[in-house]
């Protein structure tokens, strides 16, 4: 076959079994007559191996099966390996002569993916050897979603290794249509606890992606989550201080700026978190209170199941009123101002 079909700087192996015909008028395609175009077959692939220069690791590929109809192509049986990451995967290509015979038309599709290990890590490529300064480091650029497709894709992995995190049990579906990514009822477990989310992130306007975030933590360790999730640095800086477990419920939208980050002054938010159980120690303003107070005891504040209601409207954050009990006190925390500037505290 690269004998016939020379391709530069790749090599491929493997077995390939085709028997696949097709025939017809492109107007019956254009019409939607697909009875009178005739196609059909299948192509099945065993053992195949694909490697390249610009494949940063061989791609295996057992087995997979296509076969081929007037209306759609059904992929099944899909065994593939990239390095240490495993899939399995079976669904439908729709619509298929209408996307390659005619302008701006659809190309529809259904698939599910599962996966016993998704090495994110090692499937972006080795990170660069060259010393940059950190300023200088490489960010995240906008991902223009493609317009002229409608996919619905549902996931499983046993495990997904990203960045120093480990996650397991990742599961959920995605939609990518008109523009946008739709999660639905996205869940996995991390940093000791669970992260659920549905939302979307669209590139309608692609110099200004938005998103439309509802994201749930469940019993998550204070310090690892501050240290994996900018949402928590932005919205509790005093987190930092604190160690312990939480949980909590957030709506999120926001316009994104050219680095995929979110703008400031755009962001909208409301939720409810819970401090099932934490010690602060080291936050300035409960260090000034215990100096006011003239006992040093009061530097260390310990929560327990403590509800906090906050909301961020046109870039200033605002938390409603709530009671700390602690050491035979009550403190109430009256707001937060301006996503930066300290908490307003009084007490009785």
């Amino acid at each position: 076959m690269t004998t016939i079909f020379p391709i530069k700087d790749m090599s491929l192996s493997g077995v390939l079994n085709a028997d696949v015909q097709a025939a017809g008028r492109k107007s019956a395609i254009d019409k939607g007559q697909y009875q009178d175009f005739k196609a059909s077959g299948q192509m099945q692939a065993s053992n195949f191996v694909y490697a390249g220069k610009n494949v940063p690791m061989p791609v295996s590929v057992p087995s997979a099966k296509m076969t081929f109809s007037p209306q759609n192509i059904t992929l099944s049986n899909l065994v593939a390996k990239v390095g240490k990451s495993d899939f399995t995967a079976n669904g439908a290509i729709n619509n298929y002569l209408n996307y390659v015979f005619r302008k701006n038309q659809l190309l529809k599709g259904n698939f599910n993916l599962s996966s016993g290990l998704i090495d994110v890590n090692e499937l972006m490529g080795p990170p660069s050897t060259e010393t940059k300064p950190v300023a200088n480091e490489a960010k995240m650029s906008v991902f223009e979603v493609p317009a002229n497709i409608d996919f619905n894709l549902t996931v499983k992995a046993a495990k997904v290794s990203y960045d120093k995190y480990d996650i397991s049990n990742a599961r959920g579906a995605v939609q990518v249509k008109d523009k946008t990514v739709y999660f639905k009822d996205m869940a996995l477990n991390m940093l000791d606890g669970t992260v659920k989310m549905n939302g979307s992130y669209a590139t309608i306007n692609p110099k200004k992606p938005k998103v439309d975030i509802d994201f749930g933590i469940e019993k998550m360790d204070i310090q690892q989550a501050f240290g994996a999730f900018n949402t928590v640095k932005l919205l509790a800086p005093i987190a930092k201080f604190a160690k312990g477990i939480f949980s909590t419920n957030l709506k999120f939208n926001s316009d994104l700026d050219e680095h995929m980050m979110p703008v400031y002054s755009s962001i909208n938010a409301e939720g409810l978190t819970n401090i099932i159980q934490a010690i602060v120690d080291g936050f300035e303003p409960i260090n000034k209170l215990a100096a006011s107070l003239g006992s040093n005891e009061f530097k260390k504040l310990e929560l327990n199941n403590v509800l906090t209601k906050f909301k961020i409207k046109d870039g200033r954050l605002n938390v409603a009123p709530f009671d700390i009990k602690t050491k035979g006190m009550v403190m109430n925390v009256q707001d937060l101002m301006e996503l930066t500037k300290p908490w307003t505290i009084s007490w009785d």
